[in-house]
Order: C-alpha cells, then sequence, then structure tokens
C-alpha cells in the first residue's frame, strides 16, 4: 500500500480530468444511463424498459439491467447537482441547454458512476503488476485517452465490463478461481465480451467437479438480474436479444451458396482447445483473453468504445515484457482506431464538445463530409490495419506462450 498512498496525486489529477472532461462534453448515448437512473428517482421504480417510455420516447433501453442497477450507487452520491428542470429537459431536448452552467453540473452527475469505477480500474491494475511497474501503469491508464473517452467524454457500461475483466485478472493471479467466475459473471450480465474469457476461467480448474462449479457462479449474477425483467416486452426486444450481438458473425468466408465458416466463432474455438492442451498460468490467461478480445474486434464492425475491453490488457501484455517488438502492433491497432474514430459521426468528436461551446454541435465529421463510397474505403483501409496489427499480437503473444 506504501506505493499506492505516494501515488495519490496522480488519481486527484486523473480525477480531476475526468470530471472537467465530463462536464463539457455530451454525446446522445448518455441519454440512456439518466434515463435509467430517472426510472427510480422520478418513478420510484425499477421496471427501466417499460417506465422509461413514459418519461422520455426519445431515446431506447438497450442494455442489460445490471448496467443500469450499478449506475444507482453512484448517482445516488451525485443527486444533489440535479437541478429536475434541467433533468427533465435533459431527456427531452438537450440542445437547449448547451452552453449552461446547469447543463455541465448534470453531465458530471450523470457520468460520475462511470468515473468512479474507470479510477477503480487503475487500483485494480496496481494490484496485478509488480512494485517497480506501478507508477508506470497508473499512468498508463489514468492518462489514456481511450478511457478518458469513455468513461467521461461519451458516458458507456463499457467501462463496467472492462472493471470486471480487469478484476477477474487480479483474482485469478490471486487462486480465486471462485470469485474470478462470479466477477465474470457480473461482467457478463453488463456486456457479452466477459463471457467469452469463461472458458479460460474453466480451463484453469483442476477437475470437472470445479469447473461446473465455476460456470454455476458465473450464471447466478445474469440469471439473477435478468429473470425479473423476461415478462418484460420492452426487455426482451431491446436488450435481451439485441441486435448488436450479431455484428461478430458477420465476416465469413463461404462454403457454399448456404453455408459460411463464420471467422469470429472459429478464431474463438481454436484459441480454447489450443488453450486447454497446454500447461495453463495466470499469464496464459491474460494473453489468451488478449488475443480473443482482440480478434472480436479485429472481425467485427465494432463500436469505438469496445476498444476499452482491451486496454488494460494491452497495458499489463506491454508492462509484462517491454520490448520495440511489442510496441509495433500496439502502435498499429491504436492507428486503425484513430482513424475509425475520425469515419464515424461529428457526435463523437467535435460535437462532444458542444455544452462548452454550442456552435460545436453543428459542426460535421468526415461521415457527413465524405461521400458514401469514399468512407467505405476510408473504414476499410481502417479495418485492415487492425486486422494486421491484431494477427501481429497475436502471433507474437502465442508465439511466446
Amino acid at each position: 500500500m506504501e506505493k499506492i498512498n505516494r501515488l495519490w496525486y496522480l488519481f486527484l489529477i486523473g480525477l480531476i480530468l475526468r470530471l472537467f472532461i465530463a462536464a463539457f462534453t455530451f454525446h446522445p448515448d448518455v441519454r440512456t444511463p439518466a434515463l435509467s437512473s430517472a426510472v427510480l428517482f422520478q418513478r420510484t421504480s425499477l421496471n427501466f424498459y417499460e417506465v422509461a417510455p413514459k418519461i422520455s420516447n426519445q431515446d431506447i433501453l438497450d442494455d442489460l439491467p445490471l448496467s443500469y442497477f450499478i449506475s444507482l450507487p453512484g448517482h445516488m452520491i451525485g443527486r444533489i447537482l440535479v437541478d429536475q428542470k434541467t433533468e427533465d429537459l435533459f431527456l427531452r431536448s438537450q440542445g437547449v441547454l448547451f452552453g449552461n452552467p446547469s447543463l455541465w453540473l448534470y453531465l458530471v452527475y450523470v457520468k460520475l458512476p462511470f468515473i468512479i469505477f474507470d479510477l477503480l480500474i487503475a487500483f485494480l491494475l496496481l494490484q496485478i503488476v509488480n512494485f517497480a511497474d506501478r507508477k508506470k501503469v497508473t499512468v498508463l491508464w489514468i492518462f489514456n485517452p481511450v478511457s478518458l473517452w469513455v468513461s467521461s467524454g461519451i458516458g458507456q457500461a463499457d467501462v463496467y465490463a472492462t472493471f470486471f475483466i480487469v478484476l477477474t485478472l487480479l483474482l485469478i493471479k490471486k487462486s480465486r478461481l471462485d470469485l474470478g467466475a462470479l466477477s465474470l459473471g457480473l461482467g457478463g450480465a453488463i456486456k457479452s465480451a466477459p463471457i467469452l474469457l469463461l472458458p479460460y476461467l474453466l480451463g484453469m480448474a483442476t477437475s470437472w467437479g470445479q469447473r461446473l462449479k465455476l460456470t454455476a457462479l458465473a450464471l447466478v449474477p445474469f440469471l439473477i438480474t435478468v429473470i425479473p425483467y423476461l415478462n418484460s416486452p420492452e426487455f426482451r426486444t431491446r436488450a435481451l436479444f439485441a441486435p448488436q450481438l450479431d455484428k461478430s458473425l458477420y465476416a465469413s468466408l463461404p462454403l457454399s451458396s448456404s453455408e459460411n465458416i463464420l471467422i469470429v466463432p472459429i478464431i474463438i474455438l481454436g484459441l480454447y482447445f489450443i488453450f486447454f492442451f497446454k500447461k495453463r498460468q495466470y499469464r496464459d490467461f491474460l494473453n489468451f483473453s488478449l488475443i480473443s478480445l482482440t480478434a472480436v474486434l479485429a472481425f467485427t464492425h465494432f463500436h469505438i468504445q469496445w476498444f476499452l475491453w482491451i486496454t488494460p490488457l494491452l497495458i499489463l501484455w506491454f508492462v509484462g515484457e517491454q520490448n520495440r517488438n511489442k510496441l509495433l502492433p500496439i502502435l498499429g491497432l491504436l492507428l486503425g482506431l484513430l482513424i475509425m474514430f475520425f469515419s464515424f459521426d461529428g457526435s463523437l468528436q467535435l460535437k462532444l464538445f458542444a455544452p462548452l461551446w454550442p456552435g460545436l454541435d453543428k459542426v460535421n465529421g468526415l461521415a457527413e463530409i465524405l461521400s458514401a463510397d469514399k468512407l467505405q474505403l476510408v473504414r476499410s483501409f481502417a479495418a485492415t490495419i487492425f486486422a494486421a496489427s491484431a494477427l501481429s499480437l497475436s502471433w507474437r503473444t502465442l508465439k511466446n506462450s
């Protein structure tokens, strides 16, 4: 704890920076966590999916229930910042609030839970790495633009899923597979990515009886949080069977007019088999988790914020055995990601700062400026760079494993 105590100033700077970014940035997606909490605070209900349209019909709640539950404690803490009129306007027509200080406070309130978990990830990373690497890891996490953008800029629940992935890594390192399974289950009850790592955790077990127990533990959070909402048509349509889950099945190799080999599943299944037929330690769980999630991104038209899933894994992978050869695939991934970032709509870029400078709300991004065919070429080029870098990273990691 002594080294952590000496790093408090980095956490303080990180907190101030995140609060500043949170106050002056807005993305339409941030209305959904605001709306879900308004269901409780305005209507004293936890029936998010059915009650939310009665408060605002502009947004659809399409995340799993735990992502809304987990925001509630942070929103309870920050509720003193909320002006009721500001919240009502925000949920119906937030554009009229741009430039208004009451909006800045409200945006801090909405994003506060994400910021808390963002900084908690840094704390977990400190527990995983060696004493000598703690300051380096803290700087790499607290000041990396991906975590700043996801937690404080656009405010996404991917921060929660990433937290549970990192918590699982720590628990596995401490040989607490039971708690690790529960952690993966909590992450999987928010986003699907953590559940992809469950077979690796099961591979660390020493018997099939233990594997059955770990599987049951991983299922508990999902079942507890999902079952109460199964009677809700809105939940089943919008969240439980959300269409974005199909994105990873698009990339395929045709065998005939009616058959395809699905690229992402075949890579993931192949990695599972390799993992089970080798000696398995904590470092192997880290490496195979990184390769698997990177493969999902490389062969999927993914949302930019999904990159947060692999960001702490990349940091641990890089710090664990630093050399220039490791830096090259990371830089390639970041280059591909950067091009993708600027090829999406302007609400992810300069428009984010419309709360501070309202005129930015009318600024167009490349997606609005380029013609459809040129935009497709740019995105394809970015995806190719990203996939090539992912393959390089995967080959190097498997070779060293």
